[in-house]
């Protein structure tokens, strides 16, 4: 029926198309007709118009004849008849404009044309008026006057334009016509080359019809014999019933599984043939061929059910009875497919067999898991940490004991399918929050936090993902750091405290000055900065013994604090110095500060029953006017310190012309840049010695410059003032610049050995600094980790962000960082760990004090013991004796540094101790 519709839809579309076509051929003739009266009209129009032209042209003519005659000859008649070719001509005139009424350039000669005329005929007149009343010299003499043979020219110009226009016009129209002529008729060839190729068409979508019903019927016989063929070969019994139930095929697996031929079957009711009964009650059972009729849907036997064959033979089967319909949807029969299922069944009674002992097994197995889960359990309970597994939702799915014991009430035996939020509370939630949605990410995270107060844990979070990569939940694994965090806590009091007045030390009052100086440099704001020097602290150190000492410098420090502003810093800076940061204020409130201590020091301190009259002597130095460093503000307060004990007054403000100090500075300045120029400057190096083999493992560059006159300058002399003055560039540039040759050098001759050098705060602003080293290892050929940096503590703190910024450039340099004069002036020990470093070197006044100071042997054990935890070595700094190096080896330092091993030395005089030296042994 679809090939018939679609024949049917062809048929009309060709119909319709050949309908539109002759449509196109009339309406083209018409057009043609149309175009051909068209071009009749144009034709006659242009000749009106150059006929009408050629008389007008004709009668001015005539006209100017019969004018000349009568001033020639005086004769009447001639005015006669040129008065009645004017009437003529008008005429044409006339006929003309109103054929070029649609033309407006036609219509403009028009215009000029009958302006000419009017002039002319006013010359006629006159010339006839002059004839009759003067005579013929008269007329003579006015006709040379005039323009008469300009406009003469004139308007034949325009007659001649007119004609051209019109025939130009002609010739245009009669070209459009043509090719409109042309364009019609190939459209009436196109539509009846198109008409012709239709009836082509349908011709041969007839002919096509009828090969195809031919091939249908042909296909229709094959399909009949494929069916044949598949019923014939496949595995099953298959038997066709009409809607009455009588059989009208069957295939040979079911004339083998019922024992009747289909020829004997043939018309037969299928319970005559298809004889079935339940296996578990012995009845005859209901063959569903009825219902397939009723419902149109397939339908099944009952389980356990048996047919028994012509012979009596039986057998298990399975069944199902589908209804055959016709293409309306009719109902025209049923098919009914069975197969033996016997070995179906042998195999099921072997799986039930095979169910029954891997149930026993399974049951076996898991009393073992629910053992070894209970054991771990039970090791998780006994372990140090708190573990936890909590689902994608949030929910606890598992706690050991001491995470239930450390967040829940004691009477909580199980928390599971409880959220998170609930067990944290709404306060740790918030703070938990975060991380625990970037596990749910996928992300593991780790973080620090205190919980309780006090309390402090260490918290990883371990997603877990499904066999799909969908995130399903997160470990929770949770160690106490208390004792870490207190430890930090003591190690940042000994590093930023003093010890015996509780104040802050030097290291952090000079973080808090910095602070001060760039809040100062945004708003612009002044502020004074105090040193108090208590005099003649030594005579009562060596009258009274150092503990009374020590209790005057505690008093000192609580009457500081009851005198200053409740918003300044007071801090102990050194032995018997003191400072005070007054935020935001003028050097009148500094002296009225000064003023109020002075009377605060009229009073005795009494140590032991003695009265101690203490005096003080102070300096003040303002920001921005005397200083816009640290360094510069401490040096001013000193001197202002000086000059007061100098002038024997109680206070000095710091006065720049009395620095005494200046012009030495500025000629030194001087020979300094010429001591760069002149190549006065020399490297030193000192070895750097493994505690654990005595191997010498790297040297320290350092800088000494040959001054012609003063001799070896230390650099702690002259460079402060290279940074000052900008000369601290171009001496880094020398020291690298060197220090790569030298090891290249070394290199070529097969001895290698790290060379170290610092670069100073400044240093790490220059904006060129990476490249320019990139640039020198490049030049010099310097492998990975020869070249080594060291950076001081306060020069990374200075700008903390830039200089991890810049320390990680270099070290993708494959260039070793060592972060120097370690414990003062750090501000953060947890910022060590951002730090791409791999040595921390402990200052040297550290390890020269700690067999004597436990303060300090506890800030080097701390380090050490710090430095090891993320996988850092530490250099000992400054070891000059064998106790200290003894002492250090016990503490598990990895590398020392100092005069006891080596003094800083010339580079031949390096190679000759390197040669001959002898690792340093421990004596005990």
């Amino acid at each position: 029926m679809k090939a018939y519709y679609a024949f049917h839809e062809k048929l009309l579309s060709v119909f319709g198309v050949a309908c539109f076509i002759v449509l196109a051929i009339i309406a083209a003739a018409l057009h043609l007709s149309k175009n051909a009266a068209d071009a009749m009209v144009w034709v006659q129009h242009t000749h009106e118009v150059l006929n009408n032209v050629v008389q007008a042209k004709s009668d001015t003519i005539q006209i100017e004849l019969s004018t000349q005659t009568y001033r020639i000859t005086g004769d009447e008649k001639r005015i006669a008849e040129r008065d009645q070719v004017i009437q003529s001509r008008e005429k044409s005139l006339h006929l003309i404009k109103q054929a070029t009424v649609d033309n407006p350039i036609q219509q403009l000669r028009w215009q000029q044309i009958r302006e000419v005329i009017d002039e002319r005929l006013t010359i006629a007149r006159h010339m006839v008026y002059l004839r009759k009343s003067q005579g013929l010299e008269a007329a003579n003499a006015y006709i040379a006057r005039t323009p008469l043979q300009e406009t003469r020219d004139r308007i034949y110009h325009l007659w001649q334009d007119m004609e051209n226009e019109e025939r130009q016009l002609l010739k245009q129209r009669l070209i459009e016509q043509d090719r409109t002529r042309q364009l019609s008729i190939a459209a009436l060839l196109f539509s009846g080359t198109l008409l012709l190729a239709l009836l082509f068409s349908t011709f041969f979508l007839i002919l096509k019809q009828l090969k195809d019903l031919y091939s249908s019927r042909k296909a229709l016989a094959e399909n009949e014999n494929r069916l044949s063929t598949t019923l014939h070969s496949i595995g099953d019994g298959v038997i066709a019933t009409d809607t009455n139930g009588c059989i009208t095929r069957m295939n040979p697996i079911a004339e083998q599984l019922t024992g009747w031929h289909f020829s004997a079957a043939e018309g037969r009711p299928i319970e005559e043939v298809f004889k079935i009964f339940s296996e578990l009650t012995g009845r005859p059972s209901s063959i569903p061929i009825q219902t397939a009729i009723e419902t149109k849907a397939v339908q099944g036997l009952e389980k356990n059910t048996v047919l028994v064959d012509r012979h009596g033979i039986t057998r298990p089967i399975a069944d199902s009875a589908a209804p055959i319909l016709d293409s309306s949807g009719v109902v025209v029969g049923v098919v009914l497919v069975f197969r033996d299922v016997s070995i179906e069944r042998e195999a099921e009674r072997d799986i039930q067999t095979q169910n029954n002992r891997l149930e026993k097994e399974v049951e076996a197995r898991t009393a073992e898991l629910q053992a070894s889960a209970e054991n771990l359990r039970k090791v998780t309970d006994n372990v140090p940490a708190l573990i936890a597994y909590v689902d994608a939702q949030q929910r606890y799915v598992y706690a050991n004991q001491r995470y239930i014991d450390r967040f829940f009430t004691p009477d909580t035996s199980n928390i599971q399918g409880l959220s998170v939020k609930e067990a944290l509370g709404d306060e740790r939630y918030q703070k938990a929050a975060p991380h625990i949605a970037q596990a749910l990410l996928g992300k593991s995270i780790h973080y620090d936090w205190e919980p309780f107060p006090n309390v402090w844990q260490m918290v990883n979070y371990v997603p877990t993902t499904n066999m799909d990569g969908v995130i399903g939940g997160y470990y929770v694994l949770i160690a106490d750091i208390t004792d870490r965090k207190l430890a930090e806590l003591a190690f940042y009091k000994l590093t930023h405290f003093d010890a015996l007045t509780g104040l802050p030390n030097e290291t952090q009052f000079t973080d808090l000055l910095i602070e001060a100086i760039e809040s100062g440099k945004r708003t612009n704001q002044s502020f004074p900065l105090v040193q108090i020097n208590i005099e003649k602290l030594s005579e009562i150190n060596d009258a009274l013994g150092f503990s009374k000492g020590d209790q005057v410098l505690q008093e000192f420090a609580e009457r500081l604090k009851r005198v200053a502003p409740a918003t300044s810093n007071i801090a102990r800076l050194r032995g018997d110095e003191f400072g005070i940061l007054l935020h935001n204020s003028s050097a009148d409130d500094a002296v009225r500060l000064v003023n109020q201590l002075e009377s605060l020091l009229a009073q005795p301190i009494v140590i032991s029953d003695i009265a101690l009259d203490i005096s003080a002597k102070i300096g003040i130095a303002m920001f921005p006017e005397h200083g816009l460093t640290p360094h510069d503000l401490y040096r001013h307060t000193d001197f202002a310190v000086r000059q007061a004990k100098k002038k024997g007054v109680r206070y000095r403000m710091f006065d720049h012309t009395q620095d005494s100090d200046k012009p030495h500075r500025l000629a030194l300045a001087a020979e300094l840049r010429r001591g760069i120029d002149q190549n006065q400057l020399a490297l030193y190096l000192q070895p750097k010695v493994e505690f654990n083999t005595g191997k010498t493992c790297g040297v320290e560059g350092l800088i000494r410059w040959n001054h012609p006159e003063r001799g070896l300058i230390s650099p702690s002399e002259f460079i402060p003032l290279a940074e000052q003055i900008g000369l601290i560039k171009p001496i880094t540039q020398w020291v690298i610049d060197t220090a790569m040759q030298l090891m290249h050098t070394w290199e070529s001759a097969g001895f290698v050995m790290p060379i170290a050098i610092n670069l100073s705060a400044r240093n790490l602003h220059e904006e060129d600094l990476v490249e320019r080293i990139h640039d020198l290892k490049t030049k010099w050929n310097i492998g990975a980790n020869l070249l080594e940096i060291e950076v001081t503590e306060t020069s990374v703190m200075d700008d903390a962000q830039h200089a991890l910024e810049i320390l990680h450039l270099l070290r993708e340099q494959d260039i070793p960082l060592s972060i120097d004069d370690f414990g003062t002036g750090y501000s953060s020990l947890s910022y060590l760990q951002r730090l791409p470093v791999q040595f921390i070197k402990i200052d040297q006044s550290f390890v020269s004090n700690m067999l004597l100071s436990k303060e300090s042997l506890m800030i080097v054990r701390s380090t050490i013991d710090l430095a090891h935890a993320l996988d850092k070595k530490v250099v000992a700094e400054g070891v000059e004796t064998q106790e200290q190096w003894d002492r250090l080896v016990e503490l598990g330092c990895d590398i020392a540094q100092g005069y006891w091993i080596a003094k800083p030395m010339p580079v031949d005089t390096f190679l000759r101790w390197i040669n001959t030296k002898k690792p340093p042994k421990k004596t005990k």
